[in-house]
């Protein structure tokens, strides 16, 4: 795979060059994702690099890897480096890392109070639009966005509030909670643009079938887990002490079948603002649906995992990826071995390129969640 740099010119704004292409390193790995941003990791040998470009194109390439925000297109999407070590001077090696575009809005807030009743995907949307692409204060603004309205992608309206936020964690939630994704594709050949499209994955679980029998499969591994589940949410919001406004979500559980957890939700007020920034005061209904909403994106986060999962086998040609499935479809996985079948989101595709060729490793459903997301929820 070829992967061209782009250069930012000066140190503000969003204009950049392209100085050159990159065509020999050791690995490159893309973590393509449907709940959230994409992610790469490149390494490289910088020997390599003196050998296969003139001397006006080596320099260009190697000062561009070497510096964060330069911006590097992999597979028709833009990513920016965040992170370039080189962890041994004798041998040469740089690792250079990094994010596709949307994932600066990591450093955004939702700087408003924003509460609003609609479809989860329009609530991303205003996220996006109002905070990132197209903010009212210029200065926030990501000029190498774009953003389009989404279709209808869920079937319900959720009462939704957040004021101060990080951008990029409410969008993952959501789209996490609701299962819908966002997808990112370079607009122009010649600077680094993104378009932001909000999407559902299609059901082909009854066309598509991953098995070890079917040779469509490498491998094959079994998960199944309930240690971070969570069934019932006892969700508090403003107040002090027996006075405090709270709900209880499936308060009907009980025994081992009922896992509680606390919510603090009292960054939920009754005193709001409506669509058009209007002052609002909540009813007690209004109110209590807010924190309704609040603790099913909670318990949506802690569910008991039951995974299998496998390495593709790309030389097969029952399916091809990319063409007959993609990432955020749903598929059928059957295994023998673990007398399992079940139906799971594609929803992520760890590829890779190294010297062994070119690898797909995917990832079925929702992640495991590491110790410092768990910690983080804390």
């Amino acid at each position: 795979m070829d992967i061209e740099v782009f250069k930012r010119k000066g140190t503000s704004g969003f204009d950049y060059e392209s100085v050159g292409i990159l065509d020999t390193f050791s690995n490159l790995t893309i973590n393509w994702r449907y709940y959230t941003y994409h992610e790469f990791s490149l390494s490289l040998f910088m020997q390599n690099l003196y050998a296969s470009n003139t001397d006006k194109d080596r320099q260009a390439v190697i000062e561009t890897l070497l510096q964060v925000d330069s911006v590097l297109n992999i597979g028709n999407v833009y990513f920016y480096i965040d992170r370039v070590r080189c962890e041994d001077s004798t041998s040469g090696q740089l690792i250079v890392s990094g994010k596709s575009l949307r994932a600066k809005a990591k450093k955004r807030i939702v700087s408003r109070v924003y509460h609003q009743v609609k479809r989860p995907e329009l609530i991303v949307y205003d996220h996006l639009n109002n905070e990132v692409v197209n903010p009212s204060q210029s200065n926030r603004k990501l000029a190498y966005l774009s953003l389009s309205l989404p279709d209808v992608l869920t079937s319900e309206t959720v009462d939704y509030q957040n004021s101060y936020g990080v951008v990029q964690d409410e969008v993952d939630t959501l789209c996490s909670t609701y299962d819908f994704g966002v997808k990112e594709t370079a607009t122009s050949l010649n600077r680094p643009q993104n378009k932001i499209e909000l999407f559902k994955g299609s059901d082909l679980s009854d066309i598509v079938e991953f098995n070890v029998e079917f040779d469509n499969l490498l491998s094959e591994s079994f998960e199944t887990s309930n240690f971070d589940e969570a069934t019932m949410a006892w969700v508090f919001g403003e107040g002090e002490g027996t006075a405090r406004l709270n709900v209880k979500l499936n308060d009907t559980l009980a025994g081992l079948e009922r896992q509680e957890i606390y919510v603090d939700a009292r960054d939920i007020q009754k005193a709001t603002q409506d669509g058009n920034g209007k002052e609002i005061t909540l009813t007690d209904a209004q109110y209590k649906a807010a924190l309704n909403s609040r603790g099913k994106t909670k318990l949506a986060e802690q569910v008991a995992t039951l995974n299998l999962n496998g390495d593709i086998d790309l030389d097969n040609d029952l399916f091809e990826y990319g063409v007959d499935y993609r990432v955020g479809d749903r598929v059928r996985l059957t295994s023998k071995l673990f007398n399992l079948t079940k139906t799971s989101v594609l929803s992520g595709v760890d590829e890779t390129y190294d010297d062994e060729g070119h690898h797909l490793s995917p990832i079925w459903d929702k992640e495991t969640p590491t110790l410092f997301e768990l910690l983080k929820r804390g």
